[in-house]
């Protein structure tokens, strides 16, 4: 019996595609611990693409998770969107 622990996420397949699409932005949710651990390095790779898509995540496992945040490069979309979001609700 095999055990699953989260999706399967393709970060060698988004590589290859980014190298034909030429992306500025990759976004994903990130939801699990597998799913933050394929991510580790991931930033770096895209930077070391030609026109350098930048990176982008969010998700409830990331903001319950600041340790491993930490360890990933990129933008953290949660607490930019939140305070965005208190700002307009003030406004």
């Amino acid at each position: 019996m095999s055990n699953i622990w989260g999706p399967d996420l393709p970060t060698d397949d988004l590589i290859d595609y980014s190298k034909i699409a030429r992306p500025k932005l990759i976004c994903l949710a990130v939801e699990s611990e597998p799913s933050a651990y394929l991510l580790k390095g991931f930033a770096s790779r895209l930077n070391s693409m030609r026109g350098k898509p930048k990176f982008a995540y969010f998700g409830t496992f990331m903001h319950k998770n600041e340790a491993i945040r930490e360890q990933l490069d990129g933008i953290y979309l949660a607490m930019r969107l939140m305070s965005t979001s208190t700002a307009s609700a003030a406004s």
